[in-house]
């Protein structure tokens, strides 16, 4: 596995999507039996290689999948249709969150590291928590 395919990810949520305060690998930090230590937005991050085929000279041709967690602090925020606008737009922030990071993702090729990523599916995480998480599916090719 690459981990400049890491560090370009990181560099690109940075400049792409100011929002988020706490980008980072996925080590389980949401799982925590108190509240996690990370900021609210956060971008948590995981990399698999799903299929892999071999080429000549050792090299091999990857299926990436990056996953990418999204939690949102949900205390306070209401999204009930009779908040008064002003509230129910905070209680949305959510989506437009969620809108920054797929729009610095896809088609992004990680400046030639990779084939244009492509969004595979976008789905909200069950927890009994006081944040709202998000999974974030992306997957690409390339030769590694």
């Amino acid at each position: 596995m690459n981990k400049e395919f890491i560090y370009n990810i990181y560099k690109r949520l940075k400049e792409e999507v100011p929002t988020l305060k706490w980008i980072d690998l996925n080590t389980n930090q949401l799982e925590s039996s108190t509240r996690p230590s990370v900021a609210y937005p956060c971008c948590l991050l995981d990399m698999e290689y799903v299929n892999c085929e071999a080429l000549a000279g050792a090299k091999q041709k990857v299926k990436i999948q990056f996953e990418f967690t999204v939690a949102i602090d949900s205390l306070g925020a209401s999204t009930h249709a009779a908040t008064p606008n002003d509230f129910l737009t905070e209680g949305f922030l959510k989506y437009d969150l969620l809108k920054e990071i797929h729009r610095a993702l896809q088609w992004w090729n990680g400046d030639g590291l990779w084939m244009r990523l492509e969004r595979r599916n976008i789905r909200k995480a069950k927890n009994n928590k006081s944040y709202e998480s998000y999974k974030m599916i992306y997957q690409t090719d390339a030769i590694d």
